[in-house]
């Protein structure tokens, strides 16, 4: 006695196959790049937005250089704060 497992739409199933062949395509590199700016961007006005204020140089002294640094299987953005009591 055979089993059905379903029907297969082969239209659907091409679409699905040149999307992903889009994404091979693409430069991962840059696209990681773009995330990792992005996310640094999102992270930055966060922090800003929840430092206190008493004179406000605090909130002012956070930053970052958009400088992407790939090691191993990771991209890393640096974001800081160069106020001196804010590195106590």
């Amino acid at each position: 006695m055979a089993r059905r497992w379903g029907s297969v739409d082969y239209e659907e199933f091409e679409k699905a196959y040149k999307k992903m062949k889009r994404f091979e395509e693409i430069d991962a590199d840059a696209f990681c790049r773009k995330v990792a700016k992005n996310l640094a961007a999102r992270l930055l006005r966060g922090a800003i937005q929840r430092t206190p204020i008493k004179s406000g140089d605090l909130k002012r002294a956070w930053t970052t250089d958009y400088n992407v640094v790939y090691r191993g299987n990771e991209y890393r953005i640096t974001i800081y704060n160069s106020m001196k009591y804010a590195l106590t």
